[in-house]
C-alpha cells in the first residue's frame, strides 16, 4: 500500500505457513526481499516482484546442508544483497550475494561468533555490524568500497545492543544498549571521532546504578562439554551463603543475555536471592553445532547440563547448594518441570510458567507452522518419552 493512501492496499501474494517476514525494497521498488523461516536452522531468501507478486527463489530449497539466513539489505545497485547467513560456517556471518550468480562472500569470516544484526549506510559505504560473544554485544564497521578490515568499537557501555542504524550522512551511528543497570537507552556514536553521546534516560521506579552486573560463568556437564550462564551476585550488605535461583531461557532456541533483570532485581536485591541464567545445550550463540545438540534423543542431556550446574554451586563458597530454586517460562518452563522430576532432590522449589508439560500434546495441539518449527528438535524425543504412558491409557 501507499502509506498515504489508506484505500491503495492489495493482496500482493499469498504465503503458506507463518515463518515469513519482508526484509527489505530494492533501490528501485520493484522487488520484495523475503524470508521464509522453517526451523532455527533452516531458511530461505525469496524476491518477490512488485507488480506481479511472483516469488523467486534467491536460496535453493534442495541443498543437501540446511542453511539459515537472517536480516537482509540490497546494495545500492540493487544488483547484490547483504545477508547474515551461517552457510558453510559454525556462526552466523555477514555475506554478500550476488543476486545473478547466487555466489556469496563472506565478509567476517576472521570472527567465532554470530553476527547478530547490521545495518548499511544511505550512500552503501559504510556497513556497520553486532556480534554476540559470549552472550556481550561488540560493535563493528567496515568501508565497502575499500573492504577494510572490520573496525572494533572499544568505547561502548558494556551491555546487549538491540540495533543500530546510520544516521543519513553517514557520519554517525545509532544504537540502543540495555544492560544489568539500565532497560535500554539511546546512544550515538561519531565514527570519525568515536565519541559517544547519551540521547536517552530510561525512567525506572528505583536507582539502579548499584545494581550488580553479570558475571560469566562457566562449569563442565556430565559430557564434559563447557556449558556458561550469567550469575548475578547480591549486594555485599547479604552475608553467608545466598540462597540461588536458577532462572532458565525458553525457545528452546534462545539465549539468556546480560540484559536489565526488571523485577527480577527484587530478589536479586532486596532478598539477596543469586540469580543464575544458564545457556545449556540447544541454546543459540555459540555455533550451529551446540544449537542442535538437543535434538531428538539428546533432549535430555539439557537436563543433565542443570544437574551439573548444580554441582558447580555447590563448589562456591558464597552459594548455598542446600537452598536452590529453578523457574522458566514457555520452553524454559518444560525444562522447569523436567528438573523437578529428575532431580527433585536437589532443589527447594520450582515455578513453572506456561511449560509444556507433555511435548506430544503440545505439537498435536499447536498451530501448524509452529509444529514445524518445533518437528525436527522434539519430536523424536518426545514420541518416545511419552510412548509408553499413551499405551498404557490406550490399555
Amino acid at each position: 500500500m501507499n502509506p498515504s493512501d489508506g484505500k491503495s492496499d492489495h493482496l500482493l501474494t499469498k504465503l503458506e505457513g507463518g515463518g515469513w517476514q519482508p526484509l527489505d525494497w530494492s533501490p528501485d521498488d520493484k522487488q520484495i526481499l523475503l524470508l521464509e523461516e522453517i526451523s532455527i536452522n533452516e531458511s530461505y531468501l525469496w524476491l518477490v516482484n512488485t507488480a506481479t507478486g511472483e516469488k523467486t527463489p534467491v536460496t535453493p530449497r534442495e541443498a543437501k546442508e540446511k542453511v539459515s539466513y537472517g536480516e537482509g539489505r540490497f546494495t545500492k545497485d540493487g544488483r547484490e544483497i547483504y545477508v547474515l547467513t551461517d552457510k558453510n560456517s559454525e556462526f552466523r556471518r555477514l555475506a554478500r550475494v550476488v543476486l545473478d550468480t547466487k555466489e556469496h562472500f563472506y565478509e567476517t569470516s576472521e570472527i567465532p561468533w554470530d553476527v547478530e544484526t547490521f545495518d548499511l549506510s544511505h550512500d552503501g559505504k559504510r556497513l556497520a555490524f553486532v556480534t554476540n560473544e559470549n552472550g556481550q554485544s561488540v560493535l563493528w564497521d567496515f568501508n565497502t568500497t575499500t573492504k577494510m578490515i572490520p573496525r572494533k568499537h572499544t568505547e561502548l557501555p558494556p551491555g546487549v545492543i538491540g540495533s543500530v542504524r546510520w544516521r543519513r550522512d553517514g557520519a554517525e551511528l545509532a544504537l540502543t544498549i540495555t544492560n544489568a543497570q539500565g532497560p535500554g537507552d539511546v546512544y550515538s556514536e561519531d565514527v570519525t571521532t568515536g565519541k559517544m553521546e547519551r540521547w536517552t534516560d530510561s525512567e525506572t521506579a528505583v536507582p539502579t546504578k548499584s545494581f550488580p552486573v553479570a558475571e560469566l560463568v562457566k562449569w563442565k556437564s556430565f559430557d564434559g562439554k563447557t556449558i556458561s550462564a550469567f550469575l548475578y551476585r547480591p549486594p555485599a550488605k547479604f552475608t553467608g551463603k545466598r540462597p540461588v535461583l536458577v532462572v532458565i531461557h525458553g525457545g528452546p532456541e534462545g539465549q539468556s543475555l546480560p540484559t536489565f533483570l526488571g523485577r527480577n532485581n527484587y530478589l536479586l536485591n532486596e532478598m539477596g536471592i543469586a540469580l543464575v541464567y544458564p545457556n545449556v545445550r540447544g541454546s543459540t550463540g555459540y555455533g550451529k553445532t551446540f544449537t542442535l545438540l538437543d535434538n531428538g534423543f539428546q533432549r535430555e542431556d539439557t537436563y543433565k547440563d542443570i544437574n551439573a550446574l548444580f554441582d558447580w554451586i555447590a563448589t562456591q563458597p558464597e552459594l548455598d547448594a542446600s537452598r536452590i530454586g529453578v523457574t522458566g517460562g514457555s520452553y524454559g518452563g518444560h525444562m522447569t518441570l523436567a528438573v523437578s522430576t529428575f532431580y527433585s532432590d536437589r532443589i527447594r522449589c520450582s515455578i513453572d510458567v506456561v511449560g509444556m508439560s507433555n511435548l506430544v500434546t503440545f505439537l498435536e495441539h499447536t498451530e501448524g507452522y509452529r509444529r514445524d518449527l518445533r518437528r525436527v528438535g522434539m519430536a523424536t524425543n518426545a514420541t518416545r518419552r511419552c510412548e509408553s504412558s499413551w499405551n498404557a491409557l490406550r490399555r
